[in-house]
């Protein structure tokens, strides 16, 4: 994993975690009905972090502090990593078949291409959402985790 930092802190990591061929959804087996949660959650991001990605590269234009601007670009790097692994991570979940979760991912997509890059209230929430829900899926969900199915997102939150 590769890592930089932004002047003001925000730390870009280029990770690449390395997911089983036999992927099991419910990789913690001691919860896996918060395993599954988190799957289901994690199918979000996938389509919600490039809008918004896409939204703050419209507004870069307008930011004329070259400091902000670093950091802003910062943002929007750390953003598309996460992105990244979570479509590769969702890709495992889907390939075990679970139809639910597929219809859930279509419809996702379908609401995305509607949302296009107007409504930023309701991809802020989304964000915030996020924010607030992953401290608490790190500390139930996780202990007792098979780290080979799922790398820790703890990353994800500095």
């Amino acid at each position: 994993m590769s890592e930089k930092k932004t002047p003001g802190g925000i730390l870009v990591r280029k990770a690449r975690f390395e997911f089983l061929e036999d992927f099991t959804p419910h990789w913690n087996p001691a919860k896996p009905v918060l395993s599954q949660v988190f799957n289901g959650l994690s199918l979000l991001p996938a389509y919600f972090e490039p809008h918004l990605v896409d939204s703050i590269r419209q507004a870069l234009p307008q930011i004329t502090d070259p400091a902000l601007r670093t950091e802003v670009e910062g943002f929007m790097g750390q953003e598309s990593q996460h992105f990244i692994q979570h479509r590769r991570f969702n890709k495992g979940v889907l390939a075990t078949g679970n139809e639910d979760l597929h219809a859930y991912d279509r419809q996702l997509e379908q609401d995305y291409e509607e949302l296009g890059r107007t409504h930023w209230a309701l991809k802020k929430n989304a964000l915030r959402f996020f924010a607030l829900l992953l401290p608490h899926l790190l500390k139930h969900a996780l202990p007792g985790h098979d780290p080979a199915q799922v790398a820790d997102p703890a990353w994800m939150q500095e």
